[in-house]
């Protein structure tokens, strides 16, 4: 056999795994985790609100992490999950929007170690929105959560 095949066999083979890392590498980037932080909901603010439904309606299916204060917890049967954690995100109070999370879950011990008013960190699905005003400064985002920890300060 010709070295310069096999040099081409030998490159092909090689190079092979590297071609479907990075078209798996492009997939997952399209899938990355959205910060609803400070800095996330400082641009929101920004947008008129007449394009914001429209924003949030982008990021449905997103994977999301953001951290609140727990308001309440309960059992409710939403999205096929048995319980509900609700938040206020203080953050975004700050700059004028007010964000309310509804987590879905059916980890019972989840729900049952959370106090009320505690610090919740929470990654999972955006899943839904809901506007409470019509003035687009508040709304409801529901959550199928992931993963979730009480942040001790």
């Amino acid at each position: 056999m010709n070295p310069g095949k096999i040099y081409a066999v030998l490159l092909a083979v090689v190079m092979a795994p590297g071609l479907s890392l990075r078209a798996t590498g492009d997939l997952s980037a399209k899938e990355e985790r959205i910060l609803l932080n400070r800095e996330f909901y400082a641009g929101f603010h920004r947008l008129p609100r007449i394009n914001r439904d429209s924003f949030l309606e982008e990021r449905l299916n997103a994977f999301v992490a953001a951290r609140g204060l727990v308001t309440a917890t309960g059992e409710k049967n939403l999205f096929g999950k048995r319980y509900r954690i609700v938040l206020n995100d203080p953050g975004a109070e700050a700059l004028g929007i007010r964000i309310v999370y509804h987590l879905h879950t059916d980890n019972l011990d989840s729900v049952g170690m959370i106090p009320e008013r505690g610090l919740f960190e929470f990654s999972g699905r955006l899943v839904a929105y809901t506007p409470i005003s019509t003035n687009r400064e508040s709304y409801i985002l529901d959550i199928i959560m992931d993963k979730g920890a009480l942040v001790i300060e």
